[in-house]
């Protein structure tokens, strides 16, 4: 239910705004005329939500939209759950906004508490503000999986860097 209530939120506050907002964005533009479109908008009293909506809407990424509004002067934890709504929660944006957010200095635990507040998935929230982001890097722990989880069998892990772990014959 709600959702619902956010998606009827967004296109609420998109309609509010009306064409000429969808106008001013488009995919792949550049972080400074972002920026710029941003700070017009916010002029006219539109909202980090309604921005983010009609970014997103247009083809904006979400991690740009993110740094545009961050570079705007916009309250972090206001941006982070403003694109992840727009976003619907999904997981490729909420790991967009977490790494954009983290490049700019918001603190880990602003954005995990603004992006699960906003629908986000804990466990996906947890994964894009671990160290290094989600980049598929192994955690050290005796295998070598995104999650960090061994894929080798139980046996002692390597006590270097990167993990290792056995996975054979202990006669």
């Amino acid at each position: 239910m709600s959702n619902l209530i956010k998606k009827s939120l967004i296109a609420v506050s998109i309609a509010a705004l009306g064409v000429s907002a969808f106008a001013a964005f488009a995919p792949g533009m550049s972080a400074t005329a972002a920026e710029a479109e941003v700070k017009t908008m916010i002029a006219q009293g539109a909202s980090a939500e309604a921005i983010a909506a009609a970014a997103l809407a247009a083809g904006v990424s979400p991690g740009a939209i993110t740094t545009a509004l961050l570079a705007a002067g916009q309250n972090a934890a206001a941006v982070v759950a403003a694109v992840v709504a727009a976003g619907q929660g999904a997981d490729s944006v909420v790991t967009a906004v977490a790494a954009a957010a983290k490049a700019a200095g918001v603190p880990t635990s602003v954005i995990t508490t603004a992006a699960i507040g906003a629908g986000a998935s804990t466990t996906t929230v947890t994964a894009a503000t671990a160290s290094g982001g989600a980049t598929g890097a192994g955690a050290g722990d005796g295998g070598g999986t995104s999650s960090g989880a061994s894929s080798f069998s139980s046996a002692p892990a390597s006590t270097s860097a990167g993990g290792g772990g056995g996975g054979g014959s202990r006669s």
